[in-house]
């Protein structure tokens, strides 16, 4: 996942560097789930920065 300006700002999913997609926020949640295996799991940016949170 990186934070690209265009052709909108947001989380695009790069596989390779022509073939983009961007994701909308359930999918960036769910990337968070699947990577910590955490219900609670939420995706946010800070800045350009993606980040996850899980709670304890």
């Amino acid at each position: 996942m990186a934070y690209r300006e265009t052709p909108q700002p947001g989380a695009y999913c790069v596989r390779r560097a022509d073939d983009t997609m961007l994701l909308t926020a359930a999918q960036r949640n769910a990337g968070c789930r699947w990577r910590y295996g955490v219900p609670e799991a939420r995706h946010y940016f800070k800045d350009k920065s993606n980040y996850c949170y899980t709670t304890r």
